[in-house]
């Protein structure tokens, strides 16, 4: 990110703005996706055992629990979650293509078919034909077609800021949770350089922060299908702040931990768009630093 200019652009009511050409081909750009995601399988795998270890510690039960998974998506922390819990895991996802882990892209089936073969120590991934596992289904997630404290254990990752209504999504989470049952939301853009999901990042960063609606529109690509997932994602993205989640829950639940992770931003990158944008001065430069939160409700 250190040889992206940070250029200077007027909008029509006189803000300025942190413009850097190339900022969205380069998050965008995804050569080889099934490479790329082998590649971290590692770190991934760490990682889920973390929050698993965590989730542990506040009673969730690895062997017995009954895990909803919100938002499928290629379906990789899907088969996280299979390989190192042993309970009833379904998963939902609006788009019916991701219904069986996104197998019509050929980069995820390549990455899926190699995931069944894996085995490294004790670690195996059950496949996605195994419906003693899995429970694929379609669902939107401000609507759950189940009763009432159906689940131990909802899991919520990179997910609200693709919903336009996530304090919906969150009040649903929250209703088919059992009391005493754990919420674990992980997503990016509350402060993120990003702010956006892959297909909407754009070439002004933080946009999310402190543009309007209408001065959003004016820093869209070109392209109509990155337009609208980039407006798309801001009208969610702007709801989606710790404060609004915590809000969400009404009163029905606790916040029992949160953690941030920290993008490695050179200091001179934040130093010039601070100084383009004074407005991201209140936010604060280390708070612009934040990647990803991570924050556990428990349901009372």
């Amino acid at each position: 990110m250190t040889d992206l200019r940070v250029l200077t652009r007027i909008l029509s009511t006189s803000r300025r703005v942190a413009y850097v050409p190339g900022f969205r081909q380069r998050y965008v750009t995804d050569l080889d996706w099934e490479e790329r995601a082998l590649n971290r399988l590692p770190r991934r795998v760490r990682q889920m055992k973390h929050w698993i270890a965590f989730l542990a510690q506040y009673g969730f039960d690895v062997r017995e629990g009954r895990i909803l998974e919100v938002a499928t998506g290629p379906g990789f922390d899907t088969r996280l979650l299979a390989a190192l819990t042993a309970g009833a895991l379904s998963t939902i996802d609006i788009h019916p293509r991701f219904s069986i882990g996104a197998r019509e892209y050929p980069g995820y089936g390549r990455l899926h078919a190699r995931l069944d073969a894996h085995v490294d120590g004790d670690l195996r991934f059950p496949p996605l034909t195994d419906a003693t596992r899995y429970r694929f289904l379609q669902m939107d997630a401000r609507a759950l077609a189940f009763p009432d404290d159906s689940f131990d254990l909802v899991f919520c990752k990179s997910t609200l800021k693709m919903i336009p209504s996530p304090e919906q999504a969150m009040a649903e989470c929250l209703r088919v949770l059992r009391p005493d049952g754990l919420l674990l939301v992980i997503d990016e853009p509350f402060t993120s350089v990003f702010g956006l999901c892959r297909g909407g990042v754009i070439d002004v960063p933080w946009a999310h922060v402190y543009l309007t609606e209408e001065e959003f529109k004016e820093v869209l690509p070109s392209e109509e299908r990155a337009r609208s997932k980039a407006l798309e994602n801001w009208r969610s993205v702007s709801r989606l702040t710790r404060e609004r989640l915590v809000e969400a829950t009404q009163g029905g639940a606790v916040l029992l931990s949160e953690r941030y992770g920290y993008d490695d931003l050179p200091a001179s990158f934040v130093e010039e768009v601070l100084r383009i944008v004074p407005e991201l001065e209140s936010v604060g430069p280390e708070r612009l630093r934040i990647v990803e939160g991570e924050l556990l409700f428990r349901k009372l």
